[in-house]
């Protein structure tokens, strides 16, 4: 918790977020891991399933709009997607 903490403060001002809500949703992740970690290590856990239950409701309990609710053009949106990853000299394109 300490190595998110800065963060959460971050968040707190800059996004308005409820920092004993974002906390519990935080923990809530932690908890979800620590009880399935024996599962994540298989191969039919991608990195796609990783961002979905985890990554994504992470920066949700920050405050970001991880799911782009407010429509806003691709240069103001908090995330956006990647459709190639670079691998030493090659791009490999993500569906």
């Amino acid at each position: 918790m300490k190595r998110i903490l800065p963060i959460f403060i971050f968040s707190v001002f800059v996004f308005g977020i409820d920092f004993d809500e974002a906390q519990k949703q935080v923990f809530s992740l932690v908890e979800k891991f620590e009880s399935n970690k024996k599962f994540y290590p298989n191969a039919q856990f991608r990195e796609k399933d990783t961002r979905r239950e985890f990554i994504d409701p992470f920066f949700a309990a920050l405050g970001w709009d991880v799911t782009e609710t407010q429509d806003n053009p691709l240069f103001l949106q908090d995330t956006v997607p990647e459709t190639r990853l670079r691998i030493g000299d090659n791009l490999k394109y993500v569906p």
